[in-house]
């Protein structure tokens, strides 16, 4: 199937139910680990340590990574801060990435993320009142706190919401194509593959055609009935596929890889170090490609080494600015190593390769020598 790119925004309440966040108990969860300092219960620490359940994690100028009990990665971007239990994270501040999760729970703006497969793995970032999920692998489903759906986030996708604390109730804008078979109108959000039960007057014009509909939200339905949108204003979709020549948001046909970090580096394997590689995912007019899918892939074997979580593929969900960032740590072979780099978004792919070295400390030492 093939990934999709896509980014709505819906505006949410937040609500006093905010769940909340409990104290550590002696119940081990984890360990963490970073290149510099960061805060542990507000004890400022390094290197590494043990989590327990609820333990509050801040960091620096740093990421962190977090290793759960149940072989579950979480990457916690410089800056952020996120407490952390067995089975959920409750994310305050910042950023985090995860990778290979089970069965596990993100909480973030009064909002419940919950991932489905031990194969999951995507980016979610917390900015003020905004939230944005993407996945790379495996599905989310997004939760207000009264436990209504509000949106699917799929393999290679992302979805935006943004909260209003003055507004108890939820607006959103979706686009479908409304279905009259039922006693009442619905339409499935195609983005967040919710489905909506619509109220509201002039729908009957509008039967069988897509349509972009904004409206409230009512959110005294069960977890499993559809969810009911009074709408407020419905217009006629711009046709699938096709981009109004005026319009800002024409998709450009391709897609351009660009090494940022990383390309041509000289991995010293006696110390070990994590390697940072940034690779960001550009439109033929050189404009960031946010939401993109990529993976990169280390050789199986010879000169290679394993990114941070385990393995040799890495896989992310590019942000705003249309970036990934990725840290190996080179295996003790030296000799030529080339990483393959794949992305898409949606129907457009790109695939380049670049490579390093991996080379022992006497070599790497003359090597930076003869650079100097």
């Amino acid at each position: 199937m093939p990934l999709k790119a896509h980014r709505i925004v819906a505006v949410l309440a937040i609500t006093a139910s905010c769940l909340p966040a409990t104290a550590s108990t002696n119940q081990y969860t984890g360990i963490v680990s970073a290149n510099g300092p960061f805060r542990l219960d507000g004890a400022l620490t390094g290197g590494g340590a043990t989590l327990f359940s609820g333990s509050l994690l801040d960091t620096a100028e740093s990421s962190a990574r977090v290793r759960l009990k149940n072989n579950a990665s979480i990457y916690v971007d410089p800056g952020s801060r996120v407490r952390l239990f067995g089975d959920r994270a409750q994310l305050e501040r910042g950023s985090m990435s995860f990778a290979n999760t089970g069965s596990f729970e993100i909480d973030a703006a009064s909002m419940r993320v919950g991932l489905d497969g031990s194969g999951a793995s995507g980016h979610v970032a917390l900015t003020g009142r905004a939230i944005r999920i993407a996945m790379a692998t495996g599905s989310a489903a997004v939760k207000s706190s009264r436990g209504v759906v509000v949106g699917h986030v799929l393999p290679g996708s992302a979805l935006a919401f943004t909260a209003l604390p003055e507004n108890r109730g939820l607006f959103t804008a979706v686009t479908g194509r409304i279905d009259r078979s039922q006693q009442l109108p619905q339409l499935v959000d195609e983005t967040s593959q919710v489905k909506f039960v619509l109220q509201g007057a002039g729908l009957d014009g509008f039967s069988g055609q897509r349509v972009r509909v904004s409206g409230n939200i009512a959110e005294s339905g069960s977890e499993n009935a559809p969810a009911t949108l009074a709408v407020t204003q419905i217009a006629m979709a711009t046709p699938r596929g096709q981009v109004p020549e005026t319009s800002t948001a024409a998709v450009a046909a391709s897609l351009n890889i660009v090494i940022e970090e990383g390309d041509q580096a000289v991995n010293n394997i006696k110390e070990r170090v994590a390697r940072e590689v940034i690779v960001k995912v550009e439109d033929e007019n050189h404009k960031p490609v946010s939401g993109a899918a990529v993976a990169l892939l280390l050789p199986r074997s010879g000169a290679s080494g394993e990114f941070l979580g385990g393995g040799e593929t890495f896989n992310a969900v590019t942000d705003d600015a249309g970036r990934v960032t990725a840290k190996f740590v080179p295996n003790s072979t030296p000799g030529r190593v080339t990483i393959q780099v794949q992305a898409q978004a949606g129907s457009r792919k790109a695939s380049r390769t670049f490579t390093q070295e991996n080379v022992i400390a006497a070599v790497a030492a003359g090597a930076a020598a003869a650079g100097a």
